[in-house]
């Protein structure tokens, strides 16, 4: 007859301290949420105050789902927004890595073309706006264009700074091996920098989506913002809170993307 012997597994005490820690950090982000739903019903439950509570939000949900603005929905804008900023982000993120990689690399460009770019980063992107109006008008191409500025800077700043500071121990491997320039730029140099790339596509990210709001207060066209008066009202907050939530879902994917 065969036993069945069953291995039990000792824990020490530091993989148990560890495993108890790792629970509770699983846990903090539900009691953060719970503590700001339970600060919002507090805020609005308040004597004589204007705030809207959850439940007058998801009211106002439904209603914008059954009473479109604009001939839209409450998703029919959002895809509006989201269309600019996947727009404004690629031609960034395509530009900005090759900019930055450019003047991160050569010497001469970085010499030539360095100060233009610090003096055009130290101008805020919503400076950019009342220039925009003049120039474009209140159609599409001026919004997708500021958000095209915020979310270019921080793409350009990153890439170069991971091309410019990659480590000589990389570099002279590649020249004991007769490595090209070519060879050193997209062999060595570009595959160290990721790190850096895709920290400033992470905050291009982020900043695209705080100047596509501003950038929709011109109106016009289906937007969030300007399908929504500009007062703390159930009718305002369905549009403020589901750019919030698109910006949370988008850094929380990012982390997963592969890294160097």
């Amino acid at each position: 007859m065969k036993q069945s012997s069953t291995s039990v597994v000792v824990m020490s005490d530091a993989e148990r301290r560890e495993r108890l820690r790792n629970r509770i950090y699983a846990v903090f982000p539900v009691v953060s949420v719970l503590l700001l739903i339970l600060l919002w019903f507090l805020a609005a439950g308040a004597e004589n105050s204007t705030f809207p509570s959850p439940v007058d939000i998801w009211n106002r949900f439904l209603l914008l789902m059954e009473k479109p603005i604009k001939q839209l929905n409450l998703f029919g804008h959002i895809w509006a927004s989201l269309l600019r900023v996947f727009i404004a982000l690629a031609f960034a993120w395509l530009l900005g890595i090759s900019f930055g990689i450019l003047i991160g690399w050569n010497k001469k460009a970085n010499a030539l073309l360095g100060p233009l770019f610090t003096a055009f980063r130290s101008v805020p992107p919503l400076a950019w706006v009342p220039l925009m109006t003049m120039w474009f008008g209140t159609g599409e191409f001026p919004k997708i264009l500021i958000v095209f500025i915020g979310a270019l800077m921080p793409v350009v700043v990153n890439t170069q700074a991971g091309i410019s500071n990659v480590q000589n121990m990389y570099l002279n491997v590649g020249t004991i091996f007769h490595a090209n320039k070519r060879q050193m730029l997209f062999e060595i140099a570009i595959p160290s920098a990721l790190d850096a790339i895709f920290a400033g596509v992470r905050t291009s990210t982020s900043a695209s989506w705080m100047v596509v709001l501003a950038a929709e207060m011109l109106g016009g066209s289906p937007a969030l913002v300007s399908s929504s008066p500009a007062v703390w009202t159930p009718e305002t907050m369905p549009c403020v809170c589901c750019p919030w939530c698109v910006s949370v879902w988008s850094a929380r994917c990012w982390p997963s993307l592969p890294s160097s």
